[in-house]
């Protein structure tokens, strides 16, 4: 009788152990499932930011080379404005410099042409 006692006992033990064994094997498998979920959507997570952040660099990219454009553009308009102020005003310089020579002229032509008894 003892003999089964030990028996059933060592078969209830032998039970509990093995019970145990599945309940612990499916608490890992839950939790390896739990980490390969956890994983999955932090790779998912760094794949997207990856993705906007190249999509933002990019678009920076494009601002910065239309703000190079425009500073450009507007700097050749500036700089043509000033050569065309720089051309009108040596302009209205050598006409004043051609109305004086002129002046002057006139004035020689006419010292010329006074009767020098007279002076």
């Amino acid at each position: 009788m003892q003999k089964n006692r030990i028996k059933e006992k060592r078969t209830i033990l032998k039970e509990n152990r093995t019970k145990t064994a599945i309940d612990q094997k499916k608490q890992l498998e839950k939790l390896e499932t739990e980490w390969r979920d956890t994983i999955d959507l932090l790779s998912e997570q760094k794949t997207k930011q990856k993705n906007s952040l190249e999509q933002r660099a990019k678009a920076h990219t494009r601002v910065i080379q239309k703000s190079r454009r425009g500073v450009k553009t507007n700097l050749e308009v500036q700089l043509g404005n000033m050569c065309n102020q720089i051309v009108e005003k040596d302009r209205a310089i050598d006409e004043f410099r051609e109305r004086d020579l002129e002046r002057l002229k006139k004035e020689l032509l006419k010292m010329k042409f006074k009767d020098p008894v007279m002076s």
